[in-house]
């Protein structure tokens, strides 16, 4: 009878999964593109076409989100790339399916969560549901799944499941080809996402203390591992060759570094609460390195203390349960420490909650498994009662919270109102919601969000005497106050745009796209003499400007000069087919001798 009901409860957990995760995450599928979303895929043209050659060298959707200069993008995704052509084939411009698609690939993560920790528990099915219910409804899951930006930490996750699943099931049953399986997964996890290079540590994490010991002796355990490191070795040098700009961004030893490392345990311990207490999820989740560090330092230290009592208080084969989720949740988050920074702005350290995604199920694993053993000790009428109403409560609260955060990512406004709250110092999050603002049309309010931004980068400006990062926070000022202008230019104000692009201008006089803007509110005004001037200046900065050549046509079509204006449409066809404003301006500008006959 085991066989038949073990299969009987393998069929019925994924669809339990499946149903939960949809009613969790279903409301996500009306849901508009927001964000990174809006450039890397709807604004994107890269991903209309499949290009072997921009995907193999992942110069795609990683570069379009840093402005298109490669020079920025220390990314090497090709699977990723490809993953987002497939998609858009699927699915177009419909934010639908893609919402779908993080959907389904979060609850397949959850299901290969249930049948590892099934593995790794002897077959404790109970315990195994339990953390991938948990794995599925928790609520720091939103921004991974909610966010259609997302799939490339579930793809990178999937990937490094279905590896060590393979790796277990090849040593249980002394497998060569589930081994071999294990080795081409945890390749496609590097080439979806960096952060899959803990996984041959976290292999031989789990190799020590969960993987199972039945069947015949495969090779020895090092042979095993050193596969995983070989394969790592192997994607350094394929990004050396391949990727246009070198390996990895290097490690400066300075006193910046020094202040990231002393600030990693107040992120661990953020991360903590954020798991156990998620109360405060939000979008741009960040860390100040210059804050006091000998607090958390000791809070931490306490965390660790209070870890190694209770695990040292619990008999086999619940210790090694414990020890294979502390060591899983640390060794998932270590590539995420900021030792390579990733940084929001001056001080400020990005600790994203999708950076959690895979440690979720380490924690996990470590909390019930303490529930698990607690609730053995009860009489054993009791113990499934106990159990599936803890665990009934817990899921419940999870579904509630997920379902209320989710609610954020229904559009741009709700997701960095969010954000503003409780990141008041970051001055990207207020032009994101100044440029939200404006998109809705309410740009009064735009303007004062702007000026919000500007505060804060004018006090960056002042407590900053390098000069590198002087210039980052001048060019972003530069573009608030273009997006200052563009607001009083919709409002009907163009004296006051027109100032306003004056100021961006000040900051880079080189730039084309001050002059671009500036013709721009004076073509509005009908002064086309000044607007000609401006965008006859924005095209000596750059000559292939398509927008100031479409805005110099329509002034030619406007002063009675069409034939200068039909070369200037000819050129920008010529350097974009796909440019509407052209086309639509040539059609009229070959009309009107038609029209003028009649």
């Amino acid at each position: 009878m085991a066989a038949p009901f073990e299969k009987t409860v393998l069929r019925r957990v994924p669809l339990v999964l499946c149903l939960l995760g949809f009613l969790a995450y279903g409301q996500t599928l009306w849901y508009p593109f927001v964000h990174d979303e809006i450039i890397s895929i709807q604004f994107n043209p890269l991903i209309t076409h499949f290009d072997w050659n921009e995907i193999i060298h992942g110069t795609g959707t990683a570069v379009i989100k840093n402005g298109g200069s490669s020079a920025l993008n220390a990314y090497y995704r090709p699977l990723l790339e490809l993953f987002y052509r497939i998609e858009y084939a699927l699915f177009g411009l419909y934010p639908a399916g893609w919402h779908l698609f993080n959907i389904l690939l979060h609850i397949a993560n959850s299901f290969l969560v249930y049948s590892l920790i099934n593995i790794f528990s002897g077959h404790k099915k109970g315990l195994a549901f339990a953390v991938s219910l948990l794995f599925l409804l928790h609520p720091v899951q939103t921004e991974t799944v909610a966010c259609i930006s997302g799939v490339s930490n579930l793809v990178f996750a999937f990937f490094c499941f279905a590896s060590i699943y393979l790796y277990c099931l090849g040593q249980r049953r002394a497998d060569a080809r589930m081994y071999w399986g294990s080795l081409t997964a945890f390749f496609l996890a590097l080439l979806t996402k960096e952060q899959a290079v803990m996984l041959p540590v976290l292999v031989l994490w789990l190799e020590r203390t969960a993987a199972p010991r039945e069947g015949r002796r495969p090779p020895r355990r090092s042979l095993r591992v050193g596969g995983y490191f070989a394969v790592l070795a192997g994607y350094f040098v394929l990004r050396k060759f391949l990727m246009p700009h070198g390996v990895i961004p290097p490690v400066q030893f300075n006193g910046e570094l020094f202040l990231r490392v002393l600030s990693i345990p107040r992120t661990l311990l953020m991360y903590l609460g954020t798991i156990f207490f998620p109360r405060d999820l939000h979008y741009y989740r960040s860390i100040d390195i210059l804050e006091p560090a000998g607090g958390p330092a000791a809070g931490l230290l306490a965390v660790l203390l209070s870890v190694i009592l209770i695990v040292r208080r619990t008999p086999q084969p619940y210790r090694r349960l414990l020890l294979a989720g502390a060591g899983w949740s640390l060794i998932c988050l270590a590539p995420v420490l900021n030792i390579i920074p990733i940084i929001n702005e001056y001080s400020l350290i990005l600790t994203a909650e999708h950076f959690l995604y895979m440690s979720v199920a380490g924690v996990l694993l470590f909390v019930p498994g303490v529930g698990h053993f607690l609730i053995s000790k009860l009489p054993a009428r009791r113990q499934r009662l106990c159990a599936v109403v803890t665990v009934g409560i817990l899921g419940m609260v999870c579904f509630v919270l997920t379902v209320r955060q989710n609610t954020v990512w229904a559009g741009q406004v709700p997701l960095i109102e969010r954000t503003v709250r409780f990141e008041p110092n970051f001055s990207r999050a207020y032009m994101l919601l100044g440029d939200a603002y404006a998109t809705k049309g309410e740009y009064a309010r735009a303007i004062a969000t702007y000026h919000r931004a500007l505060g804060i980068m004018q006090g960056y400006m002042a407590k900053t005497e390098s000069s590198s990062p002087r210039d980052f926070y001048a060019l972003l000022m530069k573009e608030t106050y273009v997006s200052i202008a563009r607001c009083f230019d919709r409002l009907g104000d163009p004296g006051r745009a027109i100032e306003w692009y004056a100021r961006a201008d000040r900051i880079d006089p080189s730039q084309a796209a001050a002059h671009n803007h500036q013709g721009v509110s004076y073509l509005k005004e009908q002064n086309y003499a000044k607007a000609v001037i401006e965008f006859q200046e924005a095209l000596l900065f750059d000559e292939n400007n398509t927008m100031a050549m479409n805005n110099l046509a329509v002034c030619y079509l406007m002063t009675g000069r069409p034939k200068e204006a039909e070369t200037i449409l000819e050129k920008i066809l010529r350097l974009n087919p796909h440019s509407v404003f052209a086309r639509e301006n040539l059609k009229k500008l070959m009309r009107a001798p038609q029209e003028r006959g009649k």
